[in-house]
């Protein structure tokens, strides 16, 4: 499903928006080993962290409520993944992200990196990019359709397809963007509650999206 819930439940419904508090988590699965001596060894589980966030919407006219449910059932609750875009963390840039070819690839996955140049850097790919990403090869850009071929679905770029195509990447070739990109995410329940609070005029809060690694 590639509905955005944000721009699907407000958009022509209701200009608030989402509204605080809006809560964010961050989960990293780390198994944690005990011996008798009182030493423990730590192993890292997941490289990247895994995104929750808690979305409230205080003031919804029935139109946005409309929206929501519809949303939530097309999802079947938490059995189908859609998109969310976290107004802190949607772009990137062409310092947030390279790819230094070793030469002969012919696809390239988009990420972000964080902490780039830290012990704890760590890179994640965004698997939902926007329309209109900027690509570039050696600071030159490239054309979507004519050097390369983007899949919006994964976030894989296709060097080899085209109208013109460039081929696979040389050796050496710096490969960087800009763009900006949405989360995937499922609900975190099954069952929805919502409160008509004053007539015409609903209430959704601690509503939990979870991310999901594709």
């Amino acid at each position: 499903m590639n509905e955005v819930i944000n721009e699907f439940v407000t958009t022509n419904a209701f200009l608030f928006g989402e509204q605080a508090p809006l809560q964010k988590t961050f989960d990293w699965k780390t198994d944690i080993v005990g011996f008798d001596g009182g030493k423990e060894q730590r192993n890292q589980i997941w490289s990247t962290p895994k995104r929750s966030w808690m979305v409230n919407w205080l003031w919804m006219d029935k139109t946005a409520r409309d929206k929501l449910v519809e949303l939530y059932n097309r999802a079947k609750g938490r059995g189908t993944v859609f998109l969310y875009e976290d107004e802190d963390d949607y772009a990137v840039g062409f310092d947030d992200w390279f790819y230094n070819a070793v030469g002969g690839e012919t696809s390239t996955q988009l990420g972000k990196q964080y902490y780039i140049g830290e012990d704890e850097e760590y890179q994640e790919n965004k698997t939902r990019p926007k329309a209109g990403p900027t690509i570039r090869i050696n600071n030159s850009i490239k054309g979507e359709g004519a050097q390369y071929v983007l899949d919006y679905e994964t976030g894989i770029i296709d060097w080899t397809s085209g109208s013109s195509p460039n081929g696979p990447l040389g050796a050496g070739n710096h490969i960087d963007a800009d763009y900006e990109f949405y989360y995937p995410v499922r609900f975190d329940f099954d069952s929805h509650l919502d409160l008509e609070f004053q007539k015409g005029f609903w209430r959704v809060s601690g509503l939990i999206l979870l991310e999901v690694k594709e």
